[in-house]
């Protein structure tokens, strides 16, 4: 009966490490770099700006590019125009 229960206990370690890694993976995924959306005052366009974590020559040989979107600096605009 012991071994069943350590087989038990074996096999739910294993499912939650998986997810658990799963999980981290995904959630803490590394940034390429990060686009900052901005509005600039006086033209009234939208300027996006692109900000490189890594060198550009490195980008090529990426199977999957990923961005960070930071738009606090147009959120924190419209709130001290109000």
């Amino acid at each position: 009966m012991d071994i069943i229960v350590y087989a038990l206990v074996l096999w739910l370690g294993i499912i939650i490490g998986y997810v658990l890694k799963s999980w981290l993976t995904t959630r803490f995924k590394n940034y390429s770099g990060t686009i900052v959306v901005d509005t600039d005052d006086f033209t009234e366009k939208t300027v996006y700006s692109l900000v490189l974590e890594d060198y550009p020559d490195e980008l090529v040989f990426k199977k999957e590019v990923v961005f960070k979107i930071d738009t606090s600096a147009q959120s924190s605009k419209s709130q001290t125009k109000q």
